[in-house]
């Protein structure tokens, strides 16, 4: 039977060719090799008042005008990672009847202060100054503020801490 041989040596060929690491055509398969993300982190955490950044600074009671902005920048090996969430966790000094601590939720889908959906960029518009450090209730103190970013994929960023002192 001189046909059977070379049908024998055939289907052994997708076995030697997949245990030495090649493909034969039609017979072993590929797999990419591509490296998985490696880096899903939070920068840029900021806390800003009038266009001024007030990370780790100290300013008088009552300052600006506007809205207290929250920022924070999640990035997936250095490009903009959307579809996560970032966190804030404040706690305020008594004063004025003011203290307090919590949670709040940062965007990036271009709603509560966020400019543009899906740049990584994380907001909160505090327009009602109930996490801010300035404003009419506002006490003297320092006011911690930690950050933090989850993705469902990636998993959960360190946690940030940034402090405004007011006197």
């Amino acid at each position: 039977m001189p046909a059977a041989a070379p049908f024998r040596t055939l289907r052994w060929l997708p076995l030697v060719a997949g245990a030495l690491g090649l493909a034969a055509c039609g017979g072993g398969h590929s797999s990419p090799t591509s490296p998985a993300a490696t880096r899903f982190e939070m920068t840029s955490e900021q806390v800003v008042l009038d266009g001024q950044v007030l990370n780790e600074q100290t300013v008088p009671m009552y300052h600006g005008s506007g809205s207290t902005r929250f920022e924070a920048r999640l990035a997936l090996d250095g490009a903009p990672a959307a579809g996560g969430v970032v966190y804030c966790q404040y706690d305020r000094p008594g004063g004025m009847g003011m203290h307090g601590t919590g949670v709040f939720t940062m965007y990036d889908d271009g709603t509560h202060g966020d400019r543009t959906a899906g740049d990584g960029l994380y907001c909160f518009e505090d327009d009602r100054d109930e996490y801010g450090c300035h404003g009419p209730g506002a006490g003297s103190g320092e006011y911690h503020y930690e950050f933090w970013g989850q993705h469902p994929a990636w998993g959960t960023t360190e946690h940030h801490r940034v402090t405004v002192t007011v006197r």
